[in-house]
């Protein structure tokens, strides 16, 4: 959420240095509060999208143990799910895929915490091509 409030310097630079009908304010509070106004947006916006929760998420679970009941339950949750064995920095892991609906996340991980709350859960968004 840091992101709208560091947009506030990027908008007084493009204000300022790179559109010259910019300098045409007078006032430095006025170009303060457009700027603000502007990362004010971005942040709703963000806020926004967050609370909707549209698309899609491919998330990796990477566990130290055998996560079979993860899975099991996974797939008796509807999720599909792809395993993959793989080697880790202090041994053998296991490495599961899935894509979900953003609005699913909340479950996963509730799901995760009960069957293996050490594991990693790395998630990203994602444009499925068809």
């Amino acid at each position: 959420m840091a992101c709208p409030g560091l947009r506030i310097f990027r908008n007084n630079y493009l204000a300022l240095c790179d559109r010259p009908g910019f300098w045409q304010f007078d006032k430095y509070y006025v170009l303060c509060c457009l700027c603000r106004g502007v990362a004010c947006g971005n942040f709703v916006g963000i806020w926004i999208e967050e609370k909707m929760a549209i698309g899609t998420l491919v998330i990796r679970i990477i566990t130290r143990n055998d996560g079979l009941q993860l899975i099991e339950m996974m797939r008796s949750q509807s999720f599909g799910v792809t395993c993959i064995d793989a080697e880790g920095a202090t041994g053998k892991v296991k490495i599961i895929y899935s894509i979900i609906k953003r609005r699913d996340l909340p479950k996963i991980i509730g799901i995760i915490k009960k069957f293996n709350p050490r594991a990693v859960l790395l998630h990203r968004g994602s444009q499925i091509c068809k």
